[in-house]
């Protein structure tokens, strides 16, 4: 089976950083841009492909990130990145012939953001 092209090098883009934001997740020193894209593409995921699960954690750490953003007068700009995740996935989705399957990859490539 062969994945859309896009979802392809959005996981492929976004799991090459992931194993470098894994550990970030457990710490205080984590990319928020990042963080916010991700969580974009996973609460767009978890929306059409019906996770059960999703992680209270990137939750805390979006909300803290979102919170930085606000003091610094850069939260337009975070709220951006959280939408074009949003939109990257849902795109994707919506032109994918196989479903099912850019929602197992996509639970595959995110298990710190979501389980079905």
């Amino acid at each position: 089976m062969q994945l859309q092209a896009g979802l392809v090098k959005i996981v492929i883009g976004v799991s090459l950083s992931l194993s470098l934001f894994t550990p970030a997740l457990a710490s205080d020193d984590y990319n928020c841009m990042q963080l916010m894209y991700e969580h974009g593409l996973a609460t767009s995921a978890q929306l059409y492909c019906g996770y059960e699960d999703y992680s209270e954690a990137v939750i805390s750490k979006a909300s803290q990130c979102m919170a930085l953003a606000e003091d610094h007068g850069e939260s337009d700009r975070l709220k951006e990145t959280l939408k074009e995740g949003l939109a990257d996935f849902q795109a994707e989705y919506e032109n994918a012939s196989n479903k099912k399957e850019i929602c197992s990859v996509f639970a595959d490539q995110f298990p710190l953001f979501v389980r079905p």
